[in-house]
């Protein structure tokens, strides 16, 4: 039942995607970027071990901590008990969504789509099937509802950037998204708010923001 991407830290091999919400792993994307260097990183989802000093401040990683968690996967987001991963499989046109259960070691297909989110409470996974759909599902691949639909343009071919929707983040009480979305003949990316549930979205940032990408919502103020 309906009921936060990320700032990424970019290295020439890795991405930072996603922090757990258990507060001392960290997780990322490699990808391998010079396809003629062997020596590189496989590409895939890494996690690793936080240390912190005195005042909990992070100081870096626990050495030889980093391990990978899937091969040749994209983008992710942890459950909110740190038991589980769902992530992005294969090329864009034709990805898929994957479970992995960590204490089993066990991945499963969930769905097509790409960039999942995990709600705050755990029953929903947030995705987008290219640019022309948000959609909810449950994580045991029951319940899947279409949020928001690209309105249809036949014979249209469209240009880069194209548009359509982008960056997702839950609310804190899960029962909405805040999504980016470029316009058609817009250009500069909106940011708006809708329920999980579907009904009229709500434009956030039209003549306040340019360009604007929606990043974190935070829980103060119960929204």
């Amino acid at each position: 039942m309906c009921k936060e991407p990320r700032p990424c830290l970019r290295t020439k091999r890795c991405w930072l995607t996603s922090i757990t919400t258990v507060p001392t792993v960290i997780s990322w994307v490699a990808r391998n970027v010079d396809r003629s260097d062997s020596v590189g990183p496989l590409a895939g989802i890494y996690s690793a071990q936080l240390t912190f000093d005195a005042a909990s401040q992070i100081t870096g990683l626990v050495p030889s901590s980093a391990k990978l968690l899937v091969a040749d996967a994209e983008s992710h987001d942890w459950s909110p008990d740190g038991t589980r991963v769902v992530y992005t499989m294969g090329p864009y046109q034709s990805a898929e969504l994957h479970i992995l259960d960590l204490p089993t070691s066990q991945t499963r297909k969930l769905t097509t789509g790409i960039t999942p989110v995990w709600s705050p409470d755990g029953s929903l996974i947030a995705f987008r099937r290219g640019y022309d759909a948000i959609l909810t599902i449950e994580p045991d691949g029951s319940d899947l509802e279409t949020v928001v639909q690209w309105p249809a343009h036949p014979g249209m071919r469209y240009t880069h950037p194209r548009p359509g929707y982008y960056e997702l983040v839950w609310s804190p009480n899960s029962s909405a998204l805040l999504y980016g979305c470029l316009e058609l003949n817009g250009d500069a990316r909106e940011i708006y708010r809708i329920a999980c549930t579907g009904g009229e979205p709500q434009n956030f940032s039209r003549s306040i923001l340019d360009n604007a990408v929606p990043i974190a919502w935070l829980a103060e103020g119960g929204m």
